[in-house]
């Protein structure tokens, strides 16, 4: 049986492992105060299916009450089935909150996670250039 619930403190590690697995890990976003910091303000942004006790995949919710992001959406690779369920629960989440859509991050070249996007009802957007700034008190 597979449940989907909020993320908690103690669920860190296997958290962080399937981030690494899946190749989308970043120490300085996915830190675990970072994780900690962000479900003490928002306690629902960021969820995970458990299957017998083992965390299989995530989703994470980012929004400002103006826009809403569905992001680091990820799953073991043998456990990607759980993909849907993690985009059907974000989307109630963010429902509750009164967002009437969503928008979500995807690799140009990443066109297997694009058909399923497609196939879950998202639309697709322009093309922007990701850019980012790493050191804000000072020079970059």
């Amino acid at each position: 049986m597979i449940q989907i619930r909020q993320y908690q403190l103690k669920d860190y590690a296997l958290l962080k492992a399937v981030y690494e697995e899946t190749g989308w890990f970043d120490k300085e976003t996915d830190a675990e105060k970072r994780l900690a910091n962000k479900i003490q303000r928002d306690p629902g942004s960021i969820l995970v299916a458990v299957e017998n006790k083992e965390i299989i995949g995530s989703v994470s919710i980012i929004e400002d009450g103006r826009i809403a992001f569905i992001f680091r959406l990820v799953a073991f690779p043998d456990k990607e089935y759980i993909l849907v369920d993690l985009i059907k629960a974000a989307k109630k989440e963010l429902s509750k909150r009164k967002f009437k859509e969503a928008h979500v991050f995807v690799l140009e070249e990443d066109l297997t996670r694009q058909k399923l996007y497609l196939g879950l009802g998202f639309k697709k957007g322009k093309v922007y250039q990701w850019m980012y700034i790493e050191k804000l008190n000072g020079k970059s």
